[in-house]
């Protein structure tokens, strides 16, 4: 999807110009939910933190991008939310368990 594609790369570039400022936050990483978390910031007044979500992203995605637009933040914690556009997308549970499995062992 061409919106996608823009999203993505709008999202990701902004974060990378963004990386050394976002260095040990708490990093929200997710889809559309956590993209459209507009207030974290202001609901989480005594942290630093880092929005990290693309609408429209899946349980793939959101592992691919792991370690450059999370991990190598040297987050403070981590706060995860896929799975929602895998569901609406007809997608089985079953498979985003496997898919975040061969994720977590590499």
């Amino acid at each position: 999807m061409d919106w996608f594609r823009a999203l993505w790369r709008e999202r990701r570039l902004k974060w990378w110009n963004d990386r050394e400022r976002d260095q040990g936050a708490v990093v929200f990483l997710g889809d559309s939910i956590t993209q459209g978390w507009a207030s974290l910031a202001k609901d989480f007044p005594d942290l630093k933190v880092a929005n990290r979500g693309i609408s429209g992203d899946v349980t793939r995605g959101v592992l691919y991008r792991l370690k450059e637009d999370v991990l190598d933040l040297n987050p403070a914690a981590v706060v995860l939310l896929i799975g929602t556009n895998d569901l609406e997308d007809g997608g089985e549970p079953e498979l985003m368990r496997k898919t975040c499995a061969r994720s977590w062992r590499r």
